[in-house]
């Protein structure tokens, strides 16, 4: 579900037709950023405080089950990590569109002048 919220709010913003182009690459190029940070600083933050793994690998080391009290800390950053997924797909997916569609269009046009030109000839 997080992916599904992360693709729509994105794909939303990107597409306001209202705002200029470079306006919605800038501002998601930004977002994008603030997000990483936030999601991998907050991951960082989470993994810095988890025991090291010769501890974890112990017979008797007991682990976190989904009815334990700490686990809601981890969930929620793995639903932020899908969020942050669909967002940079989108976005990376709308960047790769604007680019082909701009590119198409200097070829048209390359197109159509020599199109003319060869016309004139005939």
């Amino acid at each position: 579900l997080s992916q599904i919220g992360g693709a729509f709010a994105f794909g939303f913003a990107l597409d306001i037709k209202g705002i200029r182009r470079t306006l919605r690459a800038k501002g998601a190029l930004f977002t994008l950023f603030a997000i990483t940070m936030i999601i991998w600083g907050g991951g960082y933050a989470w993994q810095s405080k988890q025991d090291e793994r010769s501890i974890t690998s112990q017979k008797d080391y007991i682990k976190v089950d989904f009815k334990d009290s700490g686990y809601i800390g981890p969930m929620f950053l793995y639903m932020f990590y899908g969020f942050y997924d669909a967002a940079w797909q989108t976005t990376i997916y709308w960047f790769v569109e604007i680019q082909f569609t701009s590119h198409l269009a200097r070829l048209t046009r390359k197109f159509q002048v020599h199109g003319c030109s060869f016309q004139l000839w005939s």
